[in-house]
């Protein structure tokens, strides 16, 4: 009896704080300074919404689509960037993971296909890379690894067993295509000019 009682008090409590939860008052639009500093969320035109508190950045500011879903989450703490940066296609899929400590990018960084599936991953220290960064193609198999040595300089990139040291500027190019969906399209170029 005394076990069924705690269930249904703690159940009770459980119940309460989430409906207060749910309607609970979203912070007023930031008028002032006081506001700031009392706590209160500044709305962009662009679809951000910045929260204050203590007169600093502090919360999850989240920016939104045209269509109201949601785009961007990034979590602040005292005007700072602590913690994950999250991205999102419009169909609502994540895009992008990326750690941050003290306002750098720290810790694994992914990306992601629109349909959901991994596209690269990969470690950045102080904002930059390390190690080994896997590019996907969209099925799942390893498109290419960048490498980064200990100073956070791109020194080659791999296409299958094909390995392409990396000039001055061509950094950029290659990311460049990543991004755009075309990790292929840098390798097929590397491998072609490798048999010249």
């Amino acid at each position: 009896m005394y076990g069924i009682r705690r269930m249904v008090v703690s159940f009770g409590i459980i119940s309460a704080l989430a409906w207060q939860g749910l309607y609970a008052k979203k912070l007023k639009e930031c008028e002032n300074d006081t506001d700031r500093e009392n706590g209160c969320v500044v709305y962009r035109e662009d679809g951000l919404e910045m929260p204050y508190k203590h007169g600093q950045k502090n919360g999850i500011a989240r920016q939104y689509y045209p269509n109201g879903k949601l785009q961007l989450e990034i979590p602040y703490e005292n005007d700072e960037q602590n913690g994950i940066e999250r991205r999102y296609y419009e169909n609502g899929n994540i895009l992008s993971e990326i750690p941050f400590k003290d306002d750098e990018e720290n810790g694994n960084v992914k990306v992601y296909y629109a349909s959901g599936k991994l596209k690269l991953e990969g470690v950045i220290m102080n904002g930059d890379g390390k190690g080994d960064h896997k590019i996907y193609f969209e099925d799942g198999k390893l498109a290419a690894v960048a490498h980064y040595d200990e100073n956070g300089v791109l020194q080659f990139v791999k296409c299958g067993s094909k390995k392409f040291n990396l000039k001055r500027g061509e950094t950029s190019q290659f990311w460049s295509m990543v991004v755009n969906k075309n990790q292929v399209q840098y390798c097929d170029i590397q491998l072609l000019n490798s048999k010249r």
